[in-house]
């Protein structure tokens, strides 16, 4: 659901593990058609309520004033995985909401029947998107994702996603969790800009036992 940086850069990353990709909720009906064509039998496009129907794991990659609109077009998703990504940050480059509530939390109430998970907040679109493998940019270390979400089985799903990505998941409990990952995302943002880096990520490290 929008194939801008995050949705297209996750999409590769999963056809090359060998996922069916579905492309969905663009202007442009040519573009999610030479998207599709790209990837040959294993890529389809088609409209948000096709892709409700069809895809057993819903990624919703829009902007955050594009939600409402986006789940609404989806339809009926009943017992559907929706993984977000969406962090809502406003034109001037700050938070529209946060704190108390979060993009998490309001796209698990909008999107009825669904089971949210929410990932890939703080990672950069270039990351995601690189030709090599995640671990090549950091010296052999994965860059982790932190996930959350209140169904177990749907975060066993995202994790598996996660880890097909080239990433290393981490489990942050439930939805609300989406109140500290998303102002993480903008720390991210603003940390690389400071240090004029672009593709920075978090690693996490785990003490021998």
């Amino acid at each position: 659901m929008g194939p801008g940086q995050i949705g297209l850069a996750l999409s590769h990353r999963w056809y090359e593990a060998g996922h069916e990709i579905f492309y969905t909720f663009s202007r442009s009906q040519e573009k999610l058609q030479r998207l599709a064509s790209e990837l040959g039998e294993r890529g389809s496009w088609g409209t948000p309520a096709r892709a409700g129907k069809v895809c057993d794991v819903l990624v919703l990659s829009t902007k955050w004033k594009q939600v409402p609109e986006a789940i609404e077009q989806m339809g009926n998703l009943d017992g559907k995985i929706l993984l977000e990504t969406v962090n809502p940050i406003s034109e001037d480059g700050n938070l529209e909401i946060g704190h108390v509530t979060s993009a998490g939390e309001q796209i698990a109430q909008m999107a009825l029947g669904a089971v949210t998970v929410g990932a890939f907040h703080s990672v950069p679109a270039t990351v995601i998107g690189a030709s090599r493998d995640p671990a090549d940019l950091y010296q052999g270390q994965k860059p982790v994702v932190f996930y959350c979400g209140g169904d177990e089985r749907a975060k066993r799903v995202v994790a598996e996603l996660i880890s097909a990505a080239g990433f290393d998941p981490c489990d942050t409990g439930p939805i609300d969790s989406c109140r500290y990952l998303e102002p993480l995302a903008l720390l991210m943002i603003r940390a690389a800009s400071v240090i004029q880096i672009r593709d920075i990520s978090l690693g996490l490290l785990r003490p021998r036992r």
